[in-house]
Parts: structure tokens; C-alpha cells; sequence
């Protein structure tokens, strides 16, 4: 196991994260980190702070995109409590559990995560576990360019255009931290339309298991 010395040595990726900050194209907050549980959660994962992930997870409590519709996991925030190297345990995954890593999730309930050998791709690809199919599906791209997807308006938008409402933003915006949509019909329904949809606000830790049961279930 590295020290926690030995993964702070080499160039910092805290660079690069700043700049794709400072050049996205949606509003992003980043949310004030610990040194502390930034160190845990380096030490916890083997991470390097030289790669994108390590950088998140040492130097920001977390990522909250698009006034929060996207919340990429740092080492944890009152606003984004969960844990990069914690939260994946945490979940109700299907038996056997499966070897992954969740880096991200979105204000419906879906996962962006990391498969590892868990999910057919390459080492490091991204998967979205999707409400509306409960089912994983690959993005295709590494840590670096779900990030990069992340901060773009139009890629956002077209990932999304089907689970929009009119008043998704202020919506979103008015959520109690800690707090995702659930729907009913359910996502994953026929008869699911999000105009029409009742939306409640639950906590996250229970909108996501119930997704993740109900996957277990079908």
C-alpha cells in the first residue's frame, strides 16, 4: 500500500481541473474540501492526486453541476455527503455485488460509474446505470472525458432531453441537500412522461436503492 506521501508525489491533475472549470459551459460550484478526508479518501482508493479523480477526491468535498442536476463525488461535503471511497458500498447492488466504483450520480437516481471488470469495455470506461432502463450503458469515454461531457451544455442537454421538465432548474435548485427526484409512474414505465410525472423529494441513499432493488427484482 503507497503512503499518503508517495500519492501526492508527481504533477498535480489539479490543473487541468481548474481549467476545465473555468471553460465549461454549465454552472458549476465546487464544494470546499478537508484535507483531512481528502487524504482519506486517497489513501482508501490508492489514488493518485496526478490523475482527475485523485485531484476531485483529495482537493473538493464534491461537484455539483447544473445547479446540482449532476453531483460528481469528491470526499464528501455537507451538501454532497457521500464519500467516493465509501458510498459504493453503501448501495443495495444486485447479488453477487458487483466490483464498481459510482463517481457520479444525477438528481433522477442514475449512476455514472466506473465497471472495471464488473462491465464488458475497457479498464476504466464509464457506465450510466439508467433510470428509465435499469440497465448499465456504456458512455464510452474514461474518467477525464465524462468530466469534460459533464461541462458541456449541448451534451448535457441531448443525454437528457427526454427527462426534462420546464421547471427541471429551479426545481433542482430548491432541493434539500442530500435529496434526489423520485417519480412515479416510474422511469422505466410505459407510462412514464416527465410532465407529468409526480415528482417527490426523497434522500438520495433510499431513491437510489429503490432503483437499484427494482432492477433486482425485473
Amino acid at each position: 500500500m503507497r503512503t499518503l506521501n508517495e500519492l501526492l508525489s508527481g504533477e498535480s491533475a489539479l490543473p487541468m481541473i481548474k481549467a476545465l472549470i473555468t471553460q465549461a459551459e454549465n454552472h458549476i460550484e465546487v464544494l470546499e474540501g478537508s484535507t483531512q478526508a481528502g487524504s482519506e479518501t486517497l489513501q482508501r482508493l490508492q489514488i493518485t492526486t496526478s490523475s482527475p479523480m485523485g485531484a476531485i477526491a483529495h482537493h473538493t468535498g464534491g461537484l455539483l453541476l447544473e445547479d446540482g442536476w449532476i453531483r460528481i463525488i469528491g470526499h464528501g461535503h455537507a451538501r454532497l455527503p457521500q464519500q467516493l471511497h465509501t458510498w459504493t458500498q453503501q448501495l443495495d447492488w444486485p447479488q453477487p455485488t458487483p466490483k464498481l466504483l459510482v463517481i457520479a450520480y444525477d438528481v433522477l437516481g442514475g449512476l455514472f460509474v466506473l465497471g472495471g471488470a464488473a462491465l464488458p469495455g475497457k479498464p476504466g470506461d464509464v457506465f450510466y446505470f439508467a433510470p428509465d432502463t435499469l440497465e448499465f450503458e456504456p458512455l464510452e469515454v474514461g474518467y477525464t472525458g465524462f468530466l469534460s461531457w459533464s461541462m458541456t451544455k449541448e451534451g448535457v442537454a441531448d443525454f437528457y432531453q427526454d427527462h426534462r421538465w420546464p421547471s427541471w432548474r429551479d426545481d433542482t435548485k430548491s432541493l434539500a441537500p442530500n435529496h434526489i427526484f423520485s417519480f412515479y409512474p416510474f422511469m422505466f414505465s410505459q407510462e412514464f412522461d416527465p410532465q407529468t410525472a409526480t415528482r417527490r423529494a426523497i434522500p438520495t441513499q433510499e431513491a437510489v436503492n429503490l432503483l437499484l432493488n427494482l432492477s433486482n427484482a425485473l
